[in-house]
């Protein structure tokens, strides 16, 4: 009892202790945050607008912008003397991300972090990663729940609604702790930062914040006064993040401070930072007259600003090393893909922190395994939060703890130790990866043991939270006891830190989720195994892996005929075409399978009846069905019926009888789908009497077919070939047949597969009517056939009619004899007629011609009605008002397709250029291809196609099998020689072709530069030549301040500003020897 009373004092004691240990720290970390001053109005105010002249800054001071004084390293044995030669004077990281634009938002902090986030990605090799600066911006001024629930209590109130979260401001420390919680970072579509101005609104899905890609892994700052630690860190992780004042109120424009021509930034002033950017490189011989005034000497970081490729050098200037806005601090981001680990175990939610420690002391947070559901996990890492100068660490994982209030009370399952360095006080986030991962089972409670001790008589000050209010946004923090825990001594043992203070330590746990060991896969079945499905239909087939708690439950997706069924690999089956085919599954593990059959059906879809509208009593009519689509599964047959069988009957075959005058309804039903046909039947003509005189009335609308005769008629019919009239002669003139192709066409554009010539003009509006690709074509035909010959004068006459014989037939006559060897066109009172072999052919359905053109006939008939397409041996032909239009060139969509028509004749072959009123359009074997994307020409140039349509904006480079070409407003500029930088290289371009084996020289407004293949070598440092002369190259650009000596095959060479001195002879000193130089040669 006495015992038990003697450890509870003892932790009352170390809860006394340690707050009064948390009270008097010195310096806490985030000092400047927990003042509740009021943000300056270049901060808080929408002024970004260049229009208004100024620019937008953002920063609110923390401990990293708090000023710091060089601090001198001990350097006993010259070891920093000798790192420090080894640094260039010169650097700049090379792979960096296209700049960005914060544009009237108070958001440089996020801009400057996703920066070095992005840059560190690229540093390591994993490409460019656009992250989202929105998602860091909303979440740091946003709770949103913990997906384990250790953050409960931490949450963000605002105090001033008067300012957005956008124009409040920010920092590095928000940054890394939204970051560290994992908040922070997503990919920019996730949150895209144009949508700003929307989110204010609508804010952003909790889901989102956890949509990371990318995890802070470890954050470092320096001293900015100790340059070679910094320059070190730029080299190490390719970015780090300072602060600096900004003056904005000139916009972009040269003021006290910056030069816009050289884009150099000095402020001499002692200033308050505020604006957060990106240091990417240096220049320790950046001349000091580059500045509006000069500052103490040359040098400057070379910096990466936020306010578009329009600022300074493309979005970068140079800050000179004396200027005394600079940050006390440079921080660097290490950033790995977020797919490292699967969860996070914390405890420390808010925005703000404070420090405990002393030199030697240990801290732990306990936490219980819940992230994976009935299954284990494997603890990957753990992380803490320190400042420290000189320090060594230990960091162990302890399971199965048996006192709740002694985090080491379990097994130690995993333990690794390190130390840290550095010439002064630093902050840093420290992850340490255990060599082998520790199993915890679900419900399983463990602990994070970190233990520091301090250098040198140094301290150690380990991060917590606090509740404080910054600007307008009060965070609050809380803590649950057994929690956080502290350990002071071995007299005051372990104390709950967090239950006394309600605060918890910044110490983490990294875990990934692990599945039942060794559990094989024994089977896989499919839910159905066998589908019916119509065509473009699609349905989910879902495989079940068994067992259950299989390791590994991948199975891949196949079909046996992709024609007929396609399978995604997420096991959703799409219809593509008639038949059957088979979908297996098939497990990675085991190989395991199972399979479906699809049966893919082609359904009737819609049904047409075409056919005259009128008829007269007694006459008969075919009627016909188009049944769509044509290549369908179901059962094509057709059952008629008539509306009112006293008025008109129809047949199984579609004959139509007119029986007596009215109006009627035919229906035609195949399937499901039916369709109707109007037919308005009238009275029904009387007969032809007997006439000895020629018939001069002009024929009747082509609507009726004959009617029955009795009487022989005298009336002259016209001869079958010339254009129909009356005539008395005999025609001896044979009817002219399609078989040349149109020969009104001009000459046909190049083909693609030649190589583009140079062109200056750019396609011209074409003189043919017609319509957009997406609509049918709505211009009514006007043209009809003449009707009212003229009779030839002629002694010899021979009188043709069309009658019924007997038996009701109607034949063809020439002097009362059928003219049984006659195939071709004849009138009568009802119209024109199809004739075959002296016979009227009522079935016949399609092309005819006289000398006068061709002509459509439907049942037998002219129809002078037909508008579209029709064929014969010769081709597919276009008709208006029923004649073939050999005037018409142009584009037709007569079904789903666009074609591609020439003097009436559409060209199935062709592969080229058309246009209407809405563009140019690209059409591949005389159909628009609304896919291709890629080159084409005609006589005017070469284009550039996107999705079938020329496209007049595209400025950018297209590739055909004759390179790669250079194209301005969607024409290909032969007229361009120059550099382009179509993504992250530097490209030649000649006549408008990219020279990818060009070797040599070229020039932009930034200087001369050397190309290698096309392409700028950066790194290159050498000679090159051109017709003016030899040059001296330094990373890939000409030298011109360069004096000295360069060599090449031929020898050494001396070289005067930038260019090898061929008139001087003499001697040079260089590198600690003396040159002897005779015609610019060194010959000694």
């Amino acid at each position: 009892m006495r015992g038990h009373m003697k450890k509870c004092i003892r932790k009352a004691a170390a809860a006394v202790l340690s707050a009064a240990l948390l009270v008097t720290s010195e310096s806490p970390a985030f000092a400047q945050n927990i003042q509740q001053t009021a943000v300056p109005a270049d901060v808080i105010t929408e002024q970004s607008r260049l229009e208004d002249g100024i620019a937008q800054t953002g920063y609110i001071s923390d401990s990293f912008s708090e000023k710091r004084q060089e601090v001198q390293k001990e350097d006993t044995e010259g070891l920093l003397k000798s790192a420090a030669e080894q640094l260039p004077g010169q650097y700049r990281t090379q792979q960096l991300p296209a700049v960005r634009n914060q544009g009237g938002y108070g958001t440089c902090w996020a801009f400057s972090t996703i920066a070095c986030m992005e840059i560190n990605l690229m540093k390591k090799g994993y490409g460019e990663t656009d992250l989202s600066e929105l998602q860091l911006i909303y979440f740091a001024t946003h709770s949103v729940k913990d997906k384990l629930g250790g953050l409960t209590g931490d949450d963000y109130v605002y105090t001033d609604t008067d300012i957005n979260y956008l124009m409040r401001g920010g920092n590095y420390e928000m940054a890394v702790n939204t970051l560290s919680d994992w908040l922070s970072a997503a990919r920019e579509e996730s949150a895209p930062y144009e949508t700003a101005a929307d989110v204010l609104d609508t804010g952003l899905s909790d889901e989102l914040a956890y949509a990371d890609v990318a995890h802070l892994q470890n954050y470092r700052s320096y001293n900015l006064q100790n340059m070679e630690d910094v320059k070190q860190a730029v080299m190490d992780y390719g970015a780090v993040g300072i602060s600096y004042y900004a003056y904005t109120y000139s916009g972009f424009a040269s003021n006290q401070y910056y030069n816009a021509d050289t884009a150099g930034y000095y402020c001499y002033d002692e200033q308050t930072t505020n604006h957060a950017v990106t240091v990417v490189g240096w220049d320790d011989d950046y001349p000091a007259q580059n500045f509006p005034t000069a500052p103490e000497g040359n040098g400057a970081w070379i910096v990466r600003n936020s306010w578009g490729s329009d600022f300074g050098e493309d979005g970068y200037f140079y800050i000179s090393y004396y200027d005394q806005s600079l940050s006390g601090s440079a921080v660097a981001f290490e950033a790995e893909p977020a797919d490292n680990y699967d969860n996070n175990y914390q405890y420390d939610g808010s925005a703000f922190a404070m420090m405990t420690g002393k030199q030697q002391f240990k801290a732990a947070n306990v936490f219980t395994a819940k992230a994976n559901e009935n299954g284990t996990e494997q603890i990957a890492a753990a992380s803490f939060e320190v400042m420290a100068k000189q320090m060594d660490y230990t960091v162990s994982i302890y399971t199965g703890l048996t006192d709740v209030d002694n985090p080491e009370s379990g097994e130690l399952k995993a333990q690794k130790s390190g130390s840290f360095s550095s010439g002064d006080k630093d902050n840093l986030l420290k992850t340490v990866a255990f060599d082998e991962p520790v199993t915890v089972n679900q419900g399983e409670i463990f602990s994070v043991v970190a233990a520091f001790a301090g250098s040198g008589g140094q301290s150690v000050m380990l991060y917590y939270d606090c509740a404080r209010t910054l600007n307008g946004i009060q965070a609050n923090c809380a803590a649950q006891p057994h929690q956080s825990y502290i350990y002071l001594n071995e007299y005051y043992g372990w104390s709950d830190y967090g239950n006394t203070n309600n605060t918890n330590f910044r110490i983490k746990a990294f875990t990934n989720n692990v599945a039942e060991p060794d559990t094989a896969v024994t089977a896989v079945k499919l839910n159905k195994h066998a589908l019916e499905l119509n065509w473009q239909q699609s349905e989910q087939l879902t495989a079940e892996v068994l067992p259950e708690n299989a390791a590994n439950k991948n199975v891949i997706w196949t079909s046996s005929d992709s024609g007929v069924a396609e399978v995604s690999q997420e096991g959703v089956v799409t219809a593509k075409g008639a038949g059957s085919a088979v979908i297996t599954v098939e497990t990675e593990d085991g190989k395991m399978q199972d399979s479906c059959t699809v049966t893919v059906k082609k359904p009737i879809t819609d049904i047409k009846i075409t056919g005259t509208g009128e008829l007269k009593a007694g006459d008969k009519a075919a009627l016909s069905v188009v049944i769509l689509p044509q290549d369908t599964t179901d059962d094509t047959t057709v059952v008629w019926t008539s509306s009112d069988t006293n008025i008109a009957a129809v047949d199984q075959n579609g004959l139509v009888t007119a029986l007596s005058k009215g109006t009627v309804t035919i229906t035609a039903k195949a399937g499901t789908h039916t369709a109707e046909h109007t037919l308005v039947i009238t009275q029904a003509a009387p007969k032809p009497t007997e006439s000895t005189t020629e018939a001069t009335t002009e024929a009747t609308k082509p609507t009726q077919k004959p009617t029955e005769s009795t009487t022989e008629a005298t009336t002259e019919a016209p001869k079958p070939t010339p254009k129909p009239t009356e005539s008395t002669t005999e025609a001896t003139t044979e009817a002219p047949k399609p078989t040349p192709k149109p020969t009104e066409s001009t000459t046909e554009a190049p083909k693609p597969t030649q190589k583009p010539t140079e062109a200056t003009t750019k396609p011209t509006e074409s003189t043919t009517e017609v319509t957009k690709p997406s609509e049918q074509p709505t211009e009514t035909p006007t043209q009809k056939p003449d009707t009212e010959p003229t009779k030839p004068d002629t002694e010899e006459k021979v009188v043709y009619e069309m009658r019924q014989d007997a038996e009701g037939v109607w034949h063809y006559y020439a002097n009362d004899v059928i003219a049984a060897d006659y195939c071709g066109m004849a009138c009568n009172e009802y119209g024109w007629w199809y004739i075959q072999n002296g016979d009227v052919n009522f079935t016949y359905t399609g092309m005819a011609c006289n000398e006068y053109g061709w002509w459509y006939f439907n049942n037998g008939q002219l129809d002078l009605t037909f508008y579209g397409l029709a064929n014969n041996e010769y081709g597919t032909w276009f008709y208006t008002n029923g004649q073939l239009n050999f005037g018409f060139t142009g584009m037709l969509i007569p079904d789903d397709r666009w074609l591609y028509v020439r003097n009436g004749q559409v060209l199935t072959d062709y592969t080229g250029m058309a246009v209407n009123e809405y563009g140019w359009w690209y059409f591949k074997d005389g159909q628009l291809d609304f896919s291709y994307t890629g080159m084409a020409c005609n006589e005017y140039g070469w284009w550039y196609f996107n999705n079938g349509q020329l496209n007049l904006t595209f400025n950018g480079l297209a590739d055909n099998e004759y390179g790669t070409w250079f194209y301005t407003n969607g024409q290909l500029n032969f007229g361009f020689t120059g550099m382009l930088i179509p993504d992250d290289r530097w490209l030649y371009v000649r006549n408008g072709q990219v020279l990818t084996d060009y070797t040599g020289m070229a020039v932009n407004d930034y200087g001369w530069w050397y190309f290698k293949d096309g392409a700028i070598d950066f790194v290159y440092t050498g000679m090159a030549v051109n017709e003016y002369g030899w040059w001296y190259f330094n990373n890939g650009v000409i030298d011109f301040a360069y004096t000295g000596i360069g060599s090449n095959e031929y020898g050494q060479w001396y070289f005067n500003r930038g260019t090898i001195d061929f008139g001087y002879s003499g001697t040079f000193f260089a590198d600690g020897r003396q040159y002897t130089i005779r015609n610019g040669l060194v010959i000694s």
